[in-house]
Order: structure tokens, then sequence, then C-alpha cells
């Protein structure tokens, strides 16, 4: 049953366009609409801290991942297991973190689908809705998306009833990934040549409008900010047109004096590692597509670092036209526990997109396109991995990969309906907020095992070449998690997540914060427990034995071309053992593919 198993030599290759394509997964939520928010916050002169770091730090990361994933045509549990089995359980905590991700993905991916059609189920009528006080959601996006859409609880404790719209839009994204992750990972591919063009095309269609045809607006609407006043968070209220006299926005204010403080650069970080999928085993799966020719790799990255470091700022310039200083792109006043940019995108840009119902449902669908594209790659790798090390008697059962992902999406769907509660926001924030805190460990682990199978590559490349490509990554993934650290320690540790509403009595949340640290522990234990015991157990002779043999890498088989350089007849979720050395079988649907050592291939019917 292991479909979505890469198996050497039969996984499909792509081709340049295809790559392009697919490298378009690096937009997703991440980089289309916190990109826009940095720039607003921090002027175009985010750009250069952006790239900075991006060229600085992600290119040797992009590359070895890429590369080891040419070279062993295996995801990335099955890579960490060839080349050192003990640590396989870091690979596991990489995704689950991954996973668990791709849940609050597909919430915030249902809030976009929601706010693309929010605009003709709640128009605009100023005839119907005069200068007035009344604070409606027609008039505020804040108490539209507080009342109107979220109905939000006091906190996380009051629960509250289950908001059915936000179930549908999830129960329909859930709907929407099944039949997209149904085929096995090499089949991104030719999703992306539909997905990406046509999330594009939306979304030019936004940027043109917007800095062409000027835009519908309602001189006699109110606005509401959130202002400190007299010690407490209160709306105060102006003349929309007055704001506009008065504040414009900064973006296009060059001034490096906003990149003397680390948050910009801890910010562009933050948006590498999450929009490229640094450490979530997308990049190992990339590569294994790809042919093992220095060329075709170079040529990849160069494509994947182009498309990652245009397309966003192109989402940028779309969105400046629809953002309102009236409505405030943080006037959520926790705002900051989400992702970034999603309260510009819900809040600060629905103001003024809402009056143009066409306009509004490209804009969000388009994100929409794009951050499904960034979920289902993310969880065929979930799956990949998943699937290959069910034991034998499921995959006899279930025969096929359709049904078990079937399953894998109604469990996540599942796993999702918390969110969907009146209180799901305050649990959304909490899993945001503490999710990644301790990542930088996964992040030091991960060396070792990725700068080995670097290494101890084909002979052909020059040992110069690798040993300087390995410490290249080496220090630029130590100075990450340098980073990570000092961003958790100064920004991260000091700020809990938030429970409950400021404003509210109800100010007890230990209970929460205690679920926040489990999420953020809990994958990283139990990860490492379990990767360490199947390590252990898979081994054969004493214990002793048994752990000495775990620490060892596979010893590299000698390459049959020096220009398409494999080891994929490696068993990928296991340690060496003559059982699995002899034959590796992976069965799709009802047929079984019997690897055989000398890289030849046969197939028997079940």
């Amino acid at each position: 049953m292991e479909a979505a198993l890469i198996n050497g030599p039969s996984s499909s290759k792509w081709n340049t366009l295809q790559c392009a394509m697919v490298s378009c997964y690096s937009i997703g939520l991440h980089a289309s609409i916190s990109l826009p928010f940095y720039i607003v916050k921090y002027s175009v002169t985010f750009l250069l801290a952006h790239y900075i770091m991006l060229l600085s730090f992600c290119v040797p990361v992009c590359y070895v991942q890429m590369k080891l994933g040419a070279i062993y045509r295996q995801n990335i549990f099955g890579i960490f297991s060839l080349l050192v089995p003990i640590l396989k359980g870091c690979a596991i905590a990489i995704l689950i973190f991954s996973y668990i991700r791709c849940l609050t993905g597909s919430l915030e991916l249902s809030y976009c689908l929601y706010y693309a059609f929010a605009s003709f189920v709640f128009p605009y009528d100023e005839a119907t809705h005069p200068n007035h006080w009344e604070r409606s959601g027609h008039q505020m996006p804040i108490v539209f998306f507080k009342q109107k859409f979220l109905q939000i609880s006091d906190g996380l404790s009051d629960g509250g009833y289950l908001v059915w719209y936000i179930a549908l839009a999830l129960l329909v994204t859930w709907c929407i990934v099944y039949l997209l992750t149904i085929k096995e990972p090499s089949f991104i591919a030719k999703l992306a040549c539909v997905i990406a063009p046509t999330a594009l095309s939306l979304i030019l269609v936004t940027l043109i409008y917007g800095w062409v045809v000027p835009l519908p607006g309602a001189p006699s609407e109110k606005f509401s900010r959130l202002e400190i006043i007299n010690g407490t968070l209160t709306y105060h209220e102006r003349d929309l047109n007055e704001v506009e006299e008065e504040k414009d926005l900064p973006v296009w204010n060059i001034s490096l004096s906003k990149l003397y403080s680390p948050q910009p650069w801890m910010n562009s970080l933050l948006l590498h590692i999450y929009s490229l999928g640094l450490w979530s085993g997308v990049l190992p799966t990339f590569g294994a597509h790809l042919y093992n020719k220095k060329d075709t790799i170079v040529r990849a990255n160069v494509v994947l670092l182009v498309v990652y470091g245009l397309l966003p700022v192109v989402f940028g310039i779309a969105s400046i036209p629809y953002i309102s200083t009236n409505s405030g792109y943080g006037m959520f006043e926790y705002g900051e526990r989400m992702k970034p940019g999603l309260d510009l995108l819900l809040l600060g840009m629905f103001g003024k997109i809402r009056h143009v119902h066409g306009i509004a449902l490209c804009w969000y669908l388009g994100i929409y396109l794009f951050g499904i594209l960034h979920v289902t790659f993310h969880l065929l790798v979930v799956w990949d991995a998943l699937l290959t090390s069910l034991p034998a008697f499921l995959l006899q059962f279930f025969r096929k990969r359709s049904i078990l992902v079937a399953i894998l999406c109604f469990l996540s769907f599942m796993f999702c309906i918390p969110y969907c509660f009146q209180s799901g926001v305050y649990l959304y924030m909490l899993v945001n907020s503490y999710l990644d805190r301790l990542i930088f460990t996964v992040i030091i682990v991960s060396i070792v095992p990725t700068v080995i199978g670097y290494i101890k590559q084909n002979m052909v490349y020059l040992l110069l070449e690798r040993a300087l490509m390995s410490l290249w990554h080496g220090l630029s993934s130590l100075v990450i998690a340098a980073m990570l650290i000092y961003y958790f320690a100064v920004y991260v540790y000091p700020f809990p997540a938030t429970t409950s509403d400021p404003r509210s009595d109800n100010k007890s949340d230990e209970g929460g914060q205690c679920l926040g640290w489990f999420i953020a522990i809990g994958p990283i234990v139990l990860g490492f427990i379990i990767g360490a015991f199947h390590a252990v157990y898979s081994e054969k002779g004493s214990f002793r034995e048994r752990c000495i043999r775990a620490l060892k890498s596979e010893s590299l088989q000698s390459a049959d071309s020096s220009y398409d350089y494999d080891i994929s007849g490696k068993t990928p979720h296991t340690s060496t053992t003559k059982s699995y050395s002899d034959a590796n079988l992976s069965k799709i649907d009802t047929e079984v593919v019997v690897n055989t050592p000398d890289m030849t291939s046969e197939s028997v019917k079940v």
C-alpha cells in the first residue's frame, strides 16, 4: 500500500515548468498575506531584510535538502532512517509540526473561503445604513469579524455553540484536500499546473482593478478604532474622511532606521521558514522528483527562489489600494497571536474591497487557491511518510490508498471541529502561539543527519565542494536556531497567548497555558521517543548491540551513473536488516512492486 512512496527510478521527474508551478506552494497563506502586512508595517524597506535573510541562510538549506531528496528519492523520514536511525524521531517531530500547521492552515483557508462570498451576503447599502453610531457589521469590519462572523465568546473556557458556516467552509476545504491528496506526491506537479495559473490570474485581475479603477467609497460611513483611553481598550469612532486626510499608508517611505530593530529580521526569517517549508519535509520530496545532476538541482533552487522572491511582492502591490487606514491593520486587539497579516486580510482590506463584490471574490479566492496548494503539498509529505510506515496487515485490509487518505482527511476534519465553536479562535491563537516555540531544537538536531548525508555522497563530486556546502548549511542552521532562541526569549516567552477577551472578567487562563506548552513540547518528546524506540527495535542482537547499530548510518552504494546517482533501493523506514535489504515490498493498490538489490523491479498481482 505504499502508494505514496517515492520508489527509486520509477518516480516521475519534473521539468523546469513543472518545478516553477510546484514552487508556487511557497506562496501559500504565509507569503501572500504576511509579506504585504510587513510591507505596510515597515514600508518597502522590509524587502531589504527579506532578501538578505533569504540569500544568506535559506539558499544552503534548500539546496542540501533537495540534493538529499535527489540522492535517496525518499521522504524526510526515509532519509533520516538511513543516515542516523536513532535520529529518525527528529523527522517524526518535523512531520507532526507540519501536520498541526496544516490543521490551523485549513481553518485560515475556511476563513478566506467564507470572506470570498461575504460581500455578496452582506452588501453595503448607504441608504439603509446612514451615518449613525450603531456598530453594524456592514460599517465596521472589526465588529463584523468578531460578532457577525466568529460570534466570539469571552474566553476559551466558555466554549459556546458550533458556528455552522465556519464548519461548512472547513468541511469544503477538507473535501478539496482529499481530492488533491488522493494520488501520490508526484501528482502535485499536475495539480500545480492548474491551480497556480488560475490563482495568479485572479490576483492579477485584482491588481489591475485596484490601480486603474477608483474604488467606490461611502463618505458617510463611520468606523471604529481601538484606542487606550484611561488605561482601557475602547472603541473610538471618527469620520472616515477625517482619517483619510490625516494619515496615508507609509508603504513607500524608505528608511533604514526601521531595520535597526531585530523584529523585521526575525519576521523575515519566520516568513521564510514557514513559506518555503525549510524544516517541514517538503524540500526532500521536491528533490526526489529531480535528476541527481548538479545543474538540475541548481536550476530547481533558482526557480524556487525566484518564484518565492517575486510573486509575494505582486501580492503586496495588489493589496495596497484596498488597505484602508480607517479600518486599521492592527485594530484586532490580539491580532498578533494570529498568523501575521490575517487581521490585515480580514479587517484592514475587507472594509474597502467589500464594495466591489467580484474583486473581493477574486482576491480571497486567489489567496485560497495558493493556500490550498501549500497545505496539499505538506499533507502529501505527511501522508507519504505515514502510509509507508503502516503495518502490513492494515495495508492488506484497506488495499487502496484512497480509502486510507479519506480516513486521514476525515480525522483531520474532526480535529479541526473545536476551531469552529465560538471559542475556537482562542484555541487557534493558542496553538499558533505555542506550536513552534521550541522548533529550534529540531533544527539543531536535524543538522547531524543532513550534513552526514550530504558529505557521504558520490565521490564524483569534489570533497572540498561538499565540505564547504555542508559548512554553509550547518552554520546557517545554527545561526537560524540561535536567532529563534533569542526571539523566543525576548518576544515570545514573556507574553502568554490570549485565551480570553481582554475586556471580559474571565482572566483565568492557566489551563490554556498548560495546554499550549503541551502543544509545544509534545511533538518533540513524542517524535524522538517513538523514533528511538523504532530504531532500536528494528535491529537484531542484544540491547547494547541494537543501540550501537541504531547510531550507525548506512554505507552508500557506489553510483551506477555519475549523472543519475541514487540509493533509492534502500529501505525508507527501517535501519538495515537482512529481511529488508534483500527485497523491499511496496504495495500500490492491488499491485506489489518488488524492488531487488540490482535495481530491477517485478510486478506481482495480489
